[in-house]
């Protein structure tokens, strides 16, 4: 458990001042995977839905 709690302390220094950063769109990652067949593109309806 100690190192659980010396883990804590670090990431609380390390991201006390972080700021957050939200990015909108696909990431490349996905985009490649998608392109090469690994799952299909899910898009949404006009609702913002899931296809069924």
């Amino acid at each position: 458990m100690e190192i659980l709690y010396r883990l804590q302390q670090f990431l609380d220094r390390l991201l006390h001042n972080a700021s957050t950063v939200n990015i909108k769109g696909e990431s490349y990652r996905i985009k490649e995977k998608k392109k090469d067949g690994f799952f299909r593109a899910e898009i949404p309806d006009e609702k913002g839905q899931p296809p069924n």
